[in-house]
């Protein structure tokens, strides 16, 4: 009986914490405009089922990797980097 005891005060804190973490990651995407606006365009898609309405959420602009000059940044950055296995011989 002594282990239970410890054990279920861990599964009481791990569970607590995930609790946290939900609530907080909740949190932030309700405060972040770009999800809200996001969410209002996809529960509008679900709740009137026209095709119309299900072409909009693909016509939002999506995450912040999706903007174009970041997307050629990257590729830029991607392409001054050397080749796997390319280098110095050992």
């Amino acid at each position: 009986m002594s282990r239970v005891v410890p054990l279920s005060h861990c599964a009481a804190t791990l569970g607590l914490l995930l609790a946290g973490v939900a609530c907080l990651r909740g949190l932030g995407r309700w405060s972040n405009p770009q999800y809200v606006e996001f969410m209002a365009v996809l529960e509008e898609s679900h709740r009137s089922g026209s095709p119309e309405s299900k072409a909009a959420p693909g016509s939002h602009p999506g995450p912040p990797d999706a903007v174009p000059g970041l997307r050629a940044a990257a590729a830029a950055s991607a392409a001054a980097r050397p080749a796997p296995g390319a280098g110095s011989p050992r």
